[in-house]
């Protein structure tokens, strides 16, 4: 099992169906269980805005338990959101689990700069932020998150400068999954 975690717009999900791809193997997002799970099949976006974000994250930590319990010992990638790591139980959950935990980071400007650029995929912590604080923002939240990240004993990557094939064939060959 491979989990990938960090700030939205690090590549998360790019990286983590190439792959899958690549060792044939099955591909989630964190999100989508989310909305499977939803009563009414709704967007993280959607949840957060109807019913708050304590909602949104009960659903994703139901969505996150449901993974890891039917992903054990399986050949499997998940995209978690960004937020996952908010809750101590979800962190526990994933340092238990078994799963090779990957942080993929960037810096601020990087997030910033593919949020801005990815107008299909809206993003509910931060799309009613002016453009002005959309870097403040992001600020806040990666002084708040990254320790959390980094509490995970696993592969770090700094995405800035790499296309997401590159992440995935580090992630490939770090873990021999080739």
């Amino acid at each position: 099992m491979i989990v990938l975690v960090g700030m939205m717009a690090v590549g998360k999900s790019t990286v983590g169906r190439i792959i899958a791809d690549e060792c044939s193997y099955e591909f989630e997002d964190l999100d989508e269980r989310v909305m499977n799970i939803d009563l009414f099949q709704r967007s993280p976006d959607q949840i957060i805005n109807d019913d708050g974000e304590g909602v949104f994250r009960a659903l994703e930590h139901r969505a996150l338990q449901g993974w890891l319990q039917s992903s054990a010992n399986k050949n499997r990638v998940l995209a978690t959101g960004g937020g996952v790591v908010l809750q101590e139980s979800n962190r526990e959950l994933l340092k238990k689990s078994g799963a090779r935990i990957v942080w993929l980071r960037a810096e601020v400007d990087t997030i910033r700069d593919r949020f801005q650029g990815d107008s299909g995929n809206p993003r509910p912590l931060l799309k009613s932020s002016e453009s002005t604080n959309i870097h403040d923002k992001i600020h806040a939240l990666l002084v708040e998150r990254n320790p959390l990240y980094e509490s995970f004993e696993g592969l770090e990557i700094h995405t800035d400068q790499l296309e997401p094939m590159d992440c995935a064939r580090t992630i490939i060959e770090a873990y021999d999954l080739g």
